[in-house]
């Protein structure tokens, strides 16, 4: 059942089991889990059904690190950013999960196993069209689809359709009698009794608060807005919740995108078909890249990075560019940074705005023969990348959150070195010419502009050790015995794989923790209607 925040009478109060603070993808995952289950549930979302300018501008933040624009990396409506991502989705592979001694702070507390028991459910959520894991890299288990003496190995990305959550799951949440569903409800605080959340204080647009009261706690709003809001919950702990060890908000981390080298190929070569885009017999979207093999990242002392091949480039030649960072400005009601330069990109490049059309419109099925290497990069855990709050306030009170994005010396020393090996790759194998960008070729250049700032991974990452890390191995906040965090700002470190399918798995498993600590639990905060089914309890 859904309820709007700004429909409620003032002051009023629910009591419950379990609130999840967040409508996105792990939220969502976790409350669809709950679902006909005898555990009374409050997801809270800060938006609304659709899209709001005024709602969508409480994510207005401060980069003063790598660029990052949070108000249209996040989408503050029911089904959060699974509004507009792209479905791109892999496991994290077992060597991303272990310790790898040449990268500071790397390596899980859980074992992968805890997590991939989940991935099965989790692509049943995304909608992702295979039977259990076993035949994930199917099209390229092959022994001659890639040399085996290369440094390189290849893999695959599967995609979600992709699955907007907020309207593919509403109805299933409108039969719920055990799950409400608040819109537009955003949390301004949290209040402790000891070492509990005892109370949690909502804000409508228009003013309206509401207090709920839950025995178990789940932040699932984001790596930056997680922080964000453990920070401005400082009225009783003036370092904000979870905060003793000056941790929350560090360890920020995404997966900037560099399209670092230019490959045209020789006359009648072809690209293996894998590093194309292609559609099985069944009809599944697939993607191929390369990635270093494990023995080679250790030799090399690199992070984990994925390659892939585009023609054109990954996000389109320079004239589509402009015409997304117009239309994403125009969205918000505003005008882009560099609007004339944006023009002027737009006027400079009819020809590959119309090629890109002709393609998108299937009028063109023939690859050309030039290609751009479009790489994605695993970063070092650092503490000095990191959320913190300004005195600014937005217009429910809150702090606004300054992000100092930080691209380390093992980044880009990562992705030089993948580039520059694949150069050499490709001139070994004669399938081209690879012609690496100057920033590449010369140490001393600056790195250009990242192409992704969607992916915000860290500011509550996940150690036993209160020292090292915001939450337990159970994702609950260290020191607060009902307050657990969701999402990948748990994780310790992020991989290369885009992190929904996995921050959702991971979901789940917070999922099955907290119907085991209610399990034993005595009492219970709900209570049956005249129909026997399961009701929250309100208090208006």
């Amino acid at each position: 059942m859904f309820e709007f925040a700004r429909r409620l009478t003032d002051q009023s109060r629910h009591t419950v089991d379990v609130c999840i603070v967040g409508g996105g993808a792990a939220g969502i995952s976790m409350a669809l889990q709950f679902i006909g289950k005898e555990t009374s549930v409050l997801l809270a979302e800060a938006g609304g059904e659709n899209y709001d300018n005024d709602i969508q501008s409480l994510y207005r933040s401060q980069a003063i690190g790598l660029h990052i624009d949070t108000e249209t990396a996040r989408l503050r409506q029911f089904g959060g950013s699974t509004h507009h991502w792209g479905g791109r989705s892999r496991p994290l592979t077992a060597h991303e999960f272990g310790r790898r001694d040449w990268i500071p702070m790397s390596g899980w507390p859980i074992p992968r196993e805890a997590l991939m028991k989940h991935i099965p459910r989790a692509m049943e959520i995304c909608e992702i069209r295979l039977d259990g894991l076993d035949h994930w890299s199917d099209p390229i288990d092959k022994p001659d689809i890639w040399p085996l003496e290369s440094s390189f190995r290849p893999g695959l990305w599967r995609f979600s359709p992709p699955t907007a959550f907020g309207s593919r799951y509403w109805s299933d949440f409108e039969a719920a009698s055990n799950v409400e569903v608040l819109l537009e409800a955003a949390l301004v605080d949290m209040r402790l009794e000891g070492d509990r959340v005892s109370t949690l204080h909502f804000r409508s647009p228009d003013g309206k608060h509401v207090t709920v009261e839950a025995r178990l706690v789940v932040l699932a709003c984001g790596g930056i807005e997680n922080a964000r809001l453990l920070l401005a919950s400082n009225s009783q702990r003036p370092a904000g919740i979870g905060n003793e060890h000056d941790l929350v908000g560090r360890y920020f981390a995404g997966h900037p995108v560099y399209e670092s080298l230019q490959v045209q190929l020789a006359y009648n070569a072809r690209l293996p078909f894998f590093l194309d885009d292609w559609t099985t017999p069944e009809g599944d979207e697939l993607e191929g890249m390369l990635s270093l093999r494990d023995e080679q990242q250790e030799r090399l002392q690199t992070t984990s990075i994925d390659g892939a091949f585009y023609p054109g480039g990954q996000f389109g030649p320079p004239g589509i560019r402009a015409m997304r960072r117009i239309y994403q400005a125009a969205r918000r009601g505003k005008l882009p940074q560099d609007l004339s330069g944006d023009i002027a990109a737009i006027a400079g490049d009819i020809g590959g705005i119309a090629d890109e059309v002709m393609e998108r419109a299937g009028w063109r099925t023939a690859r050309g023969a030039s290609y751009t290497l479009s790489v994605l990069v695993e970063q070092v855990p650092n503490p000095d990348s990191r959320v913190t709050l300004l005195p600014e306030k937005d217009a429910l009170g809150l702090p606004v959150a300054q992000i100092d994005w930080r691209l380390s010396e093992m980044d880009r020393h990562s992705v030089r070195t993948f580039s520059r090996l694949l150069a050499n790759e490709i001139g070994r194998m004669q399938l081209g010419r690879a012609q690496l960008e100057d920033w590449i070729a010369d140490d001393s250049e600056p790195f250009p502009p990242h192409g992704n700032s969607s992916h915000h991974i860290g500011t509550t990452r996940m150690n036993p050790d209160p020292g090292l890390g915001v939450v337990d191995n159970d994702c609950r906040v260290h020191g607060i015995d009902n307050l657990y965090i969701a999402g990948s700002s748990v994780f310790p470190i992020g991989g290369v794989a885009h992190p929904t399918l996995n921050l959702i798995a991971l979901a789940l498993r917070l999922a099955d923790h907290l119907g085991e600590r209610l399990r034993n639990l005595h009492g219970s905060a709900r209570r049956k209607n005249e129909d026997g089914k399961y009701e929250l309890t309100t208090v208006p």
